[in-house]
């Protein structure tokens, strides 16, 4: 693949997802309030969680919570931006032509 048609794929790659992502962030609704936010964001909650399953589910609860706010409302739209320019950048550098030395005969 040639270089400037590399470019152009990963540019198109860029602009498509961020213009998406920004009109996702742009029409997104906030997400409505969780009536259970306030009790699993307290200590009681983190100290009940740690006596069943120990610190480990406790790190899974936060990291599963933490994980599942980059797709709801108006956060979904940066995340695929964010993506978008990953995909590019992954693309540009899987893609690119090795250095070397050309093999002899």
């Amino acid at each position: 693949m040639a270089r400037s048609s590399r470019r152009i794929v990963a540019a198109v790659i860029a602009v498509v997802g961020c213009a998406v992502g920004l009109a996702i962030w742009a029409l997104a609704t906030p997400d409505e309030a969780n009536p259970l936010e306030a009790y699993e964001q307290s200590k009681r909650y983190d100290a009940e969680l740690q006596r069943v399953g120990g610190k480990s589910a406790v790190f899974g609860a936060e990291l599963q919570h933490g994980i599942a706010s980059l797709f709801h409302g108006p956060t979904l739209g940066l995340t695929i931006c964010g993506l978008s320019l990953a995909l590019a950048g992954g693309f540009l550098f899987f893609t690119r032509e090795r250095g070397g030395r050309p093999k002899e005969g």
